[in-house]
């Protein structure tokens, strides 16, 4: 059987990108978490792709605040505060972007009411490039 190596963590590779982060566990071992698990943990999803026409994704958060840039027409980006019940303040608007309710022609952050997730839509037939940060509360 193969004897298990320890890697020094100062000699991995430095990278721009990865799937998992690694980590040390509180009882000194060593772990791996999801990217994506511990942008949660910490409050934070972040999406940076092409929507198909109609699609849309579910945001794990019922609040917060939300930037999100329709990427396919502007470099502009929009900014809201968003509550539990499908209300809240947009604080810097952008005609491409529309905030409470689903549209056509527009990417689109709305839930479907109390206690529910938010969701981003691409309310245009044809892909669109969306950029989206939400921070959780």
């Amino acid at each position: 059987m193969a004897e298990k190596k320890d890697v020094a963590m100062n000699t991995f590779p430095v990278v721009t990108d990865a799937a998992y982060i690694y980590a040390e566990a509180g009882d000194g071992s060593q772990v791996k978490i999801k990217k994506s698990d511990l942008y949660k943990k910490a409050g934070l999803f972040r999406i940076e792709r092409t929507f198909t026409g109609g699609e849309q994704v579910e945001i794990p958060f019922k609040g917060g605040l939300v930037i999100v840039q329709n990427g396919s027409f502007t470099h502009s980006k929009s900014l809201a505060i968003v509550n539990g019940g499908n209300s809240g303040d947009v604080i810097i608007p952008d005609g491409y972007i529309n905030y409470f309710s689903e549209v056509e022609n527009r990417i689109c952050i709305f839930n479907t009411g109390e206690n529910t997730n938010y969701i981003v839509k691409n309310g245009y037939s044809s892909n669109m490039n969306v950029y989206l940060l939400f921070l959780g509360i």
